[in-house]
């Protein structure tokens, strides 16, 4: 659980003028100020448009978000919310009188449950028909991931060094002060774990480039992010583009997140998966890693091809054309229908 005092602050939409000391003077009205600060850019001293404002204690904190949010301050209309690890809370974020908890949190808890595979009725049923019907569920959960959402140029971040605790709700309510949030996704491995980069996606171009100017190399969950415009597409890449490549010779031991470290010098991925047998659940000995920059998976195949990993010689090369793969191996008999390259 986390151990915010509350006492901080996030104030954003300011103007560029507004500096410390004017700050401290607009919220001392409602509390104790001990530290008033503008986060400003560091090559230039600019003012990033947004600070943070740290009260002797909780409730003066709460005050200046009960009193000072949505209000003008120097001709813009600032924005307010308690500052914690894991995002911003504004005054919409708080329960109503006689509610216990939000709304949103109790739909987020469901969710969670149902990833986990957790069912309360069966929680103590541990039989082989339990089980199974705990994977389907998984992978069912894999299969109904959403598609990225299309947007006009220039619309979508890209946002890099991201805290392995930041989570979709917590990037989406850090970005969200600069515009209209349509989607915001950090990239995952097949085992669920982030991979420290993600994706948001604004209404518009104007609100991507607000963002960027504002919160590239600003601190989230204690990680300076770098944030900036998108210039690629999002998701797994058509097998034809030149980013996807196919690796064999794989040691049945090597899983998705070992693959993926092996390529994690070459660039940013976007995927990283080993090629399991369905029924045994066995790796049939290759996969694939598709890299958000068509560069860097020419680099892994020039670099990587002949290499060994896990005590066994790969074959790197770009992903290309379909053909039928059926071979005899360790697994006995296996034919699948994978993605290679063409002779």
């Amino acid at each position: 659980m986390s151990n915010d005092s509350q006492t901080r602050v996030h104030v954003s939409n300011l103007s560029w003028s507004v500096d410390d000391a004017t700050l401290k003077e607009k919220f001392s009205a409602v509390g104790t100020v001990t530290e008033a600060h503008i986060v400003t850019i560091q090559r230039t001293g600019r003012s990033k448009g947004f600070g943070f404002v740290t009260f002797a204690n909780e409730s003066e904190a709460q005050a200046a978000v009960d009193t000072l949010h949505d209000t003008d301050h120097d001709g813009r209309q600032i924005r307010v919310g308690i500052s914690t690890s894991t995002g911003v809370k504004t005054k919409t974020d708080f329960p109503e009188d006689g509610e216990d908890q939000p709304k949103r949190r109790q739909r987020k808890k469901k969710s969670a449950n149902a990833e986990d595979g957790h069912d309360n009725q069966n929680e103590g049923d541990n039989s082989g028909a339990d089980q199974k019907r705990k994977r389907n569920r998984k992978k069912k959960t894999r299969k109904a991931a959403p598609k990225p959402v299309e947007c006009e140029p220039g619309c979508r971040v890209h946002v890099s060094n991201i805290s392995w605790d930041t989570n979709d709700e917590a990037l989406k309510e850090n970005f969200e002060a600069y515009g209209t949030v349509v989607e915001a996704r950090v990239v995952r491995s097949h085992s669920g774990r982030s991979r420290g980069f993600g994706f948001v996606t604004f209404e518009n171009a104007e609100n991507a480039s607000e963002a960027v100017d504002k919160l590239d190399g600003v601190p989230i969950d204690d990680r300076d992010i770098k944030v900036e415009i998108s210039t690629t597409s999002v998701g797994p890449q058509k097998s034809g583009d030149g980013r996807r490549v196919y690796v064999s010779g794989l040691a049945e031991t090597v899983g998705d997140d070992e693959l993926a470290k092996a390529f994690d010098s070459f660039g940013e991925q976007a995927q990283a998966r080993v090629v399991l047998n369905k029924k045994t659940g066995e790796s049939f000995g290759y996969g694939f890693v598709t890299f958000v920059e068509k560069d860097d998976a020419l680099k892994a195949v020039e670099q990587m091809n002949g290499q060994e990993l896990s005590g066994q010689q790969l074959t790197v090369e770009i992903a290309k054309g379909r053909r039928r793969l059926s071979e005899s191996g360790r697994n006995g008999d296996r034919s699948e229908e994978a993605t290679v390259s063409s002779a």
